[in-house]
């Protein structure tokens, strides 16, 4: 019997050329490794990557063989997946079959799909595969058997890659806060640590309550019926070692007078702006903890933004004092006696100086009438 493994398809039964076709008690089910010019494929599905073995096998005769069963015991580097041609698997060992008759000169494939590790960072040289074919038809030369296949095409640098953001406030004028009716930009940064190469990654920004979205330079925008998250156009690519920027502009509505102070700290109420950013790719990440920036970093030194709101100073009317008296309109505030002229109320206080000019007059007044009768004395 031969074995092959790469690119398949659906189980089927082919002619394997010339075969004897003597009666006999015994059929010769044996392997060969597969041919050099076999490929195998290889695909990412949701972020796994996985690849299709092809097993074959061939009858030499010279007899029917009955019950054909094929046991692959899966190296550590590989999982099953699933089979459209029904092998099962138990732990590493995959069973196909058994097939019920092959006929002498009659070939059977089955396909089996298998996924790589996460774990794993070689480059598939290292991977070797070994299927063995069983029959309840006694085999004349079990020493064919067995096949093995080694090597699989894992894609360079495409295994897996650990990304991580960062997220940092550009502010105008040096500023170390943001005011009602800023505008300010966001720039974030995703670098792909490696060792793989990721695919597919997408950066989202749900934005908190205090901001509001403006534009990008690099594409990003609103998500379709999200007035607040923004994402970034998908990355096809981003090697290992790479980095990609997004700059995002956001501005604070305008609720009041902007705060007062020098730009490094300001007076008035401080709130903190935490804004977190995610990246996410198809590529398997091995380290998720760094894929959002961390809370209270996106401040221009790396530590929390504060939005910085003006104190408001509220005027309320003051409130007449109670005498326990009714008031006058034209005397607000002053008792009321019935029957007699009411002076209207100016609603102004006496100024400082009017007792002491007071005072000096009537003084100056006495002194005036002392004099005058001291004179009218002498006369007499």
């Amino acid at each position: 019997m031969r074995s092959e493994f790469g690119s398949g398809g659906a189980a089927r039964s082919e002619s394997a050329g010339s075969a004897p076709s003597a009666a006999g008690k015994s059929a010769e089910t044996g392997a060969a490794a597969a041919d050099d010019n076999t490929e195998s494929v290889w695909r990412l599905v949701d972020g796994e990557l996985t690849f299709d073995y092809r097993i074959t096998v061939v009858n030499h005769g010279p007899s029917r063989a009955v019950d054909v069963v094929i046991t692959d015991e899966l190296p550590p580097a590989l999982a099953f997946v699933s089979s459209p041609d029904g092998c099962t698997a138990q732990g590493r060992t995959i069973r196909c079959g058994p097939l019920p008759a092959l006929a002498v000169g009659r070939s059977h494939t089955w396909m089996i799909i298998v996924a790589l590790d996460e774990d794993y960072t070689g480059d598939g040289s290292d991977i070797t595969n070994v299927a063995v074919v069983s029959s309840a038809t006694e085999d004349p030369d079990p020493d064919n058997n067995a096949a093995t296949h080694t090597g699989l095409p894992v894609p360079p640098r495409s295994v897996k890659a650990d990304l991580a953001l960062r997220k940092t406030a550009v502010l105008p004028g040096g500023k170390r806060y943001v005011s009602p009716g800023d505008t300010f930009s966001y720039r974030i940064t995703v670098r792909n640590l490696g060792p793989g190469e990721a695919r597919g990654v997408l950066v989202t920004d749900p934005l908190p309550a205090p901001l509001v979205f403006d534009s990008s330079p690099d594409g990003c925008r609103l998500s379709a019926g999200s007035a607040r998250t923004v994402t970034c156009p998908v990355r096809d690519r981003l090697a290992a070692g790479d980095s990609a920027v997004y700059v995002l502009v956001v501005r604070v509505p305008a609720s009041g007078p902007r705060a007062g102070g020098d730009g490094h700290g300001g007076g008035g109420q401080r709130e903190e702006i935490d804004n977190i950013a995610t990246v996410t790719a198809r590529t398997p990440d091995p380290v998720l903890a760094n894929n959002s920036n961390a809370a209270g970093t996106t401040g221009p030194g790396g530590g929390p933004l504060h939005l910085v709101r003006p104190s408001g100073h509220t005027t309320h009317p003051t409130r007449p004092p109670h005498t326990g008296h009714p008031s006058h309109p034209a005397n607000p505030g002053g008792p009321h006696h019935p029957g007699r002229p009411q002076l209207p109320h100016t609603g102004g206080d006496l100024p400082g100086w009017l007792p002491w000019s007071a005072a000096l007059t009537l003084a100056g007044g006495c002194a005036l009438v002392v004099l005058a009768r001291r004179g009218g004395r002498s006369r007499h």
